[in-house]
């Protein structure tokens, strides 16, 4: 029994592989087909656009609401008639310093897309943090109890604080300024009306001062004394190009959203024995925009909105306070002056939009279709099955006409022949070793039939 373990060793387990072994590995690969065959076709649904003419937008380029200059002289364009201002767009000021918000002007009755570039007038605000320059300037005086501070900002606008200890202070400080009237502001060539040929794309200037942690005892809770905030904001007009627009679920969205800077704003040249056309009309052209204009009249009413009681003001705390007027200084109690000032440019932008309309005609996503994806790499493996099962079966039929004898000793089977299994699991052969199994095979031939 002993001597007959190396032979079932070399029997059992050196077997070499075969057609046999090879088909195997096929079929298992075979099972995981499906899985891959299932992945290779991606379906995706989507929408069709048309152009319906349904699918707008509103934009301007623009803002002209009438405001009329009726009963003032007509050598200065930014007087206005206050019976016909834009009282929209002294709204849309206001909707801005209280974070409110409004809908763009838009019309989408499914998904919406708009491929167009869309250049619109509009507005915009730059802020900067002016507090030592300002500080620098501070001038005091002290009548008694009363205690009046003099501050003036880089852009030389004006602001006073007042302090009557142990009764109220001064927290909060909001002052406007026209930009209209500066040497930047307009050209002046000595004559007129051509002393205003043209103008700035900037409009006003406001300076916002604020100390809420002030108390009518000049110092904070923790009893130091507390700090001035002082931040000035210009408002200008602006060219805003669009890009990327779509409407998903009645979803407004503006992909990019690109500022372009504004130059100089022109009259058109004058006509000789006439005079200067459209009067009141400031025209801003550039080689990157279509052409723009302004009315004056509207941006003077505009101007004088910034500089009126409406929007500058102050805020007083304490006991026993004088009449005094707020207007929207109280916007900055508690919020970032820079974002506020963003907003009232937004909110100016998207009322400018809607009352001096051009419509942008986009694309309507509202023809169902479904797009079938080949997702290439998923089918290598049922390729390379297809094709080694293929080969298996040519190269099996080929090898069974070559060898029609089995050469016995090429495998394990011919071992097997030689070896009996006892009902006790014993494994034995009567013969004597290797050489000896050789010499048997050599005397045995099988045939396929």
């Amino acid at each position: 029994m002993q001597a007959a373990a190396p032979l079932v060793q070399k029997t059992l387990i050196n077997i070499p592989w075969g057609w046999a072994t090879v088909g195997a590995i096929i079929v298992l690969l075979a099972t995981t087909v499906d899985v891959f065959a299932q992945q290779v076709v991606r379906l995706e649904a989507d929408f069709l656009p048309v152009l319906d003419g349904f699918a707008t937008f509103g934009y301007a380029q623009c803002y002209d609401t009438g405001t009329t200059n009726h009963g003032h002289q007509t050598d200065d364009p930014f007087m206005f008639d206050d019976s016909t201002v834009d009282s929209a767009m002294q709204g849309a000021v206001l909707r801005g310093f209280y974070q409110n918000t409004r809908s763009p002007l838009f019309s989408c009755t499914s998904n919406c897309t708009w491929a167009n570039n869309y250049i619109s007038l509009g507005f915009d605000s730059s802020c900067s943090d002016v507090t030592t320059e300002t500080l620098s300037t501070k001038l005091c005086s002290k009548n008694g109890s009363n205690v009046t501070c003099n501050f003036k900002t880089p852009g030389n606008i004006s602001l006073t604080t007042q302090t009557v200890l142990t009764t109220w202070s001064t927290i909060a400080i909001t002052n406007s300024s026209s930009l209209l009237g500066e040497a930047g502001g307009f050209v002046n060539t000595g004559d007129q009306p051509d002393h205003l040929a043209s103008i700035s794309s900037g409009l006003v200037r406001t300076a916002v001062w604020t100390n809420i942690s002030n108390t009518i005892h000049g110092q904070d809770d923790d009893g130091l004394i507390s700090e001035d905030n002082i931040i000035e904001c210009t408002l200008s007009l602006v060219a805003w190009k669009h890009s990327n627009i779509s409407s998903i679920t009645n979803s407004f969205s503006i992909g990019t959203k690109e500022k372009i800077p504004l130059g100089r704003a022109h009259r058109l040249p004058p006509v000789p024995g006439i005079g200067y056309p459209n009067v009141d009309r400031y025209w801003f052209n550039s080689s990157s925009i279509p052409e723009m204009y302004v009315s004056s009249t509207n941006i003077g009413a505009l101007v004088s909105f910034f500089t009126s009681p409406a929007i500058s003001g102050q805020m007083l705390v304490g006991e026993s306070l004088p009449v005094y007027t707020q207007g929207v200084t109280g916007a900055f109690a508690h919020q970032n002056v820079t974002a506020v000032f963003i907003k009232v440019a937004e909110s100016m932008t998207g009322q400018l939009q809607q009352s001096n309309t051009i419509l942008g005609y986009g694309m309507t996503a509202d023809t169902s279709v479904v797009y079938i994806h080949i997702r290439w790499t998923w089918l290598l493996l049922p390729i390379f099955v297809e094709i080694a099962g293929a080969a298996l079966l040519v190269a099996t039929i080929f090898s069974s006409r070559r060898s029609r004898n089995v050469p016995l000793w090429k495998s394990s089977p011919a071992a097997l022949l030689f070896h009996s299994v006892f009902p006790d699991g014993l494994i034995a052969s009567e013969l004597k070793g290797p050489a000896e199994l050789n010499r048997r095979v050599r005397d045995l031939k099988i045939r396929l039939v």
